[in-house]
C-alpha cells in the first residue's frame, strides 16, 4: 500500500487555510479541510510491519511538543510552472522531527528534498489567464499568517484510496 507520516492540521488553523484556499481556488483540485497536513516521508509500498516501524521509530525519538508558525503561500516546482499550491511550514524544529522520526530503516519514496508545507491545491492544467491570477494570489498572500500549529502527534497513513490511519504517536 502507498503510505505516509504526518503531522495532521484542524481546528482554527485549518479555517483559515480553507479560507485562503477558497480564495485562491479558480477551479483546480482542492485538498479538503479534512485532509490538510505535513507530510513527513512518503512511501510507495508500506506494510503493516512497515507502519509499525515507523511509529515505534516515532514512539522512541526524544521529541517534546512544539509549535510551528504557518505563513505564506508557494508552489512546487515553480511560479512558472505551478503545480502544487501550499502554506509555508516555518522553523527548524519541523526538520528536525522529520530527521529524528526517520530513523526506522523504511525506504522512502520521496526524490524531493523536505520542505514542510501543507498543500492546499493541486493544479493539473492551467489557461495562461488562470497562472497569471495564481500567481497574483501567490503574491497577495506570500507574507499572510495562517496561525501555528501544535506538534504533538505523528500520524502515519495509508492512502492508496483516500487517507486512512493506521497509527498514532503521542510526542
Amino acid at each position: 500500500m502507498r503510505g505516509f507520516s504526518a503531522i495532521e492540521v484542524s481546528g482554527g488553523l485549518a479555517d483559515e487555510l480553507l479560507r485562503v484556499r477558497e480564495a485562491v481556488d479558480i477551479g483546480f483540485s482542492p485538498v479538503r479541510k479534512q485532509d490538510f497536513h505535513i507530510t513527513l516521508q512518503f512511501f510507495e509500498n508500506l506494510g503493516m510491519e512497515d507502519a509499525e516501524r515507523i511509529a515505534e521509530s516515532a514512539r522512541k525519538a526524544d521529541t517534546e511538543p512544539f509549535e510551528a508558525e504557518v505563513r505564506g503561500l508557494g508552489s512546487f516546482p515553480s511560479e512558472e510552472h505551478i503545480r502544487v499550491v501550499w502554506a509555508d511550514v516555518l522553523g527548524q524544529e519541523m526538520f528536525d522531527l522529520k530527521n529524528t522520526v526517520s530513523d526506522h530503516r523504511v525506504e522512502e519514496d520521496n526524490s524531493h528534498e523536505f520542505h514542510p508545507h501543507i498543500t492546499l491545491l493541486r493544479v493539473s492544467e492551467a489557461a495562461p489567464r488562470q497562472r497569471r491570477k495564481l500567481r497574483r494570489s501567490l503574491e497577495e498572500f506570500g507574507d499572510h499568517h495562517f496561525g501555528t500549529l501544535e506538534v504533538d502527534r505523528l500520524k502515519v497513513f495509508e492512502s492508496d484510496d483516500g487517507y486512512r490511519e493506521i497509527e498514532t504517536v503521542r510526542l
